[in-house]
C-alpha cells in the first residue's frame, strides 16, 4: 500500500472512532492470543544494563518488546542516536524482541535533536514514540496555556505524519497538560490522531481521576494508541498523603479488570509497556555482580507480566 492511501485510510478510521484498531493492524498485533500478549516494556530501570543484555534479561522474562529511553540520561543519548538506536534495535532483534516504542523527550521541534530522532526512529521500522511533557504556565489561564503546547503539538504533528511516525502523548499525574486528562481534549482537539495520540496511562489517571477515571478515557478514546501499565496505593508519609508504586497483583488501586474490560469492548488492541516504576533491585541488590542482578530482575519482571496476562485472559472469558 502506498503512503499518501496509508494515511488516508487511517484519517477515514480516526474520524469514525476506530483509529486504534487501525493502527493495531497497520503497525502490528498487540494482544495476539489468550496466552501470548504483545508487551514491551519501559527500559528506564535497566539503564545498567547495555543493548545485549537489556535484550536477553526481558526476553528471558517471557517479554517481546522493548520500549527504550531515548532522551538525555536515558539508554540512547540524543547525541548519539544515529549511532546507538540501530545498535540497540539490532540487539534487540538478535533475541527475537520488537521496538515498536520508545520513549523521548520531545515535545516541539524547537528541541535541536527532535527531527534527528524521529527521522532515525521511522527509518528504523518504531512505530510509535512517547513525547515530553507540556507544563502550565503560572502567569497563564490554564486554557490559555493549552492552546499555547497545541501550536507546538500541531507543528510537530506535521513533521510526524510526513516522517511516518506517530507521537503518543502520556498523562501524568501533578501539574502536567494531561494530568487531569479531560485537558488532552483541548489539547488533542483538531489533532490528526493518526500522527499524534496519547498513551494513556491508567496508574497516572486514576491518582489524579479516583473512580471517575472511566469518563475521561471515554473523552479521549479516538486518540489513545498505546497503553502505559502499572499500579499503584496511597501511603501515608508523615505529613500527607503520596501515591506509591507498586507489582501488579498486589490489590492496587487501579481496577484492572474494569480497565481491560472497557479496552476490549472499544476493540483497542493497543501496543503495551510496562512501566516498572517500584523499585526492581534494592539497594544491596545493586551492588552484586551484573548476572546475578540479571537473574534477580527477570524474576522480579516476569510477575508483573504473569498478572497482567490473568488479567487479560480474565477479560476475554468474561
Amino acid at each position: 500500500m502506498m503512503m499518501p492511501d496509508r494515511r488516508t485510510f487511517l484519517k477515514t478510521l480516526a474520524i469514525s472512532g476506530g483509529l486504534a484498531a487501525a493502527l493495531d493492524k497497520a503497525k502490528g498485533s498487540s494482544v495476539k492470543t489468550e496466552n501470548d500478549i504483545h508487551v514491551s516494556v519501559f527500559s528506564k530501570h535497566l539503564q545498567w544494563l547495555d543493548f545485549e543484555n537489556t535484550a536477553e534479561v526481558l526476553k528471558n522474562a517471557g517479554f517481546n518488546g522493548i520500549d527504550y529511553t531515548v532522551r538525555k540520561g536515558g539508554h540512547i543519548s540524543p547525541e548519539n542516536v544515529k549511532k546507538d538506536l540501530p545498535r540497540a534495535i539490532k540487539a534487540a532483534r538478535r533475541k527475537g524482541m520488537e521496538v515498536k516504542m520508545i520513549t523521548t523527550g520531545i515535545s516541539s521541534l524547537d528541541d535541536e535533536k527532535a527531527r534527528e530522532i524521529l527521522e532515525v526512529a521511522a527509518s528504523e521500522g518504531v512505530a510509535f514514540y512517547r513525547m515530553g511533557y507540556y507544563h502550565y504556565q503560572k502567569e497563564l489561564h490554564p486554557l490559555k496555556s493549552i492552546e499555547k503546547a497545541r501550536a507546538a503539538l500541531s507543528r510537530l504533528s506535521d513533521f510526524n505524519e510526513k516522517v511516518n511516525i506517530t507521537g503518543s502523548y502520556q498523562n501524568h499525574a501533578g501539574r502536567y497538560i494531561g494530568a487531569p486528562v479531560w485537558d488532552l481534549h483541548h489539547l488533542f482537539e483538531g489533532i490528526n490522531p493518526a500522527a499524534t495520540g496519547i498513551q494513556y496511562d491508567i496508574r497516572h489517571a486514576v491518582v489524579e481521576g479516583g473512580i471517575s477515571w472511566q469518563n475521561g478515557l471515554e473523552l479521549i478514546a479516538p486518540w489513545i494508541n498505546t497503553l502505559a501499565i502499572k499500579d499503584f496505593v496511597w501511603e501515608n508519609k508523615g505529613d500527607r498523603w503520596q501515591a506509591v508504586s507498586i507489582p501488579l497483583g498486589q490489590s492496587g488501586m487501579v481496577d484492572y479488570p474494569a480497565f481491560l474490560n472497557i479496552i476490549q469492548q472499544k476493540a483497542l488492541q493497543l501496543p503495551m509497556s510496562i512501566h516498572y516504576e517500584y523499585p526492581v533491585l534494592s539497594h544491596t541488590d545493586m551492588q552484586l555482580p551484573e548476572m546475578e542482578k540479571m537473574k534477580i530482575s527477570t524474576e522480579v519482571m516476569q510477575k508483573d507480566l504473569m498478572h497482567l496476562k490473568q488479567y487479560v485472559n480474565k477479560t476475554k472469558q468474561e
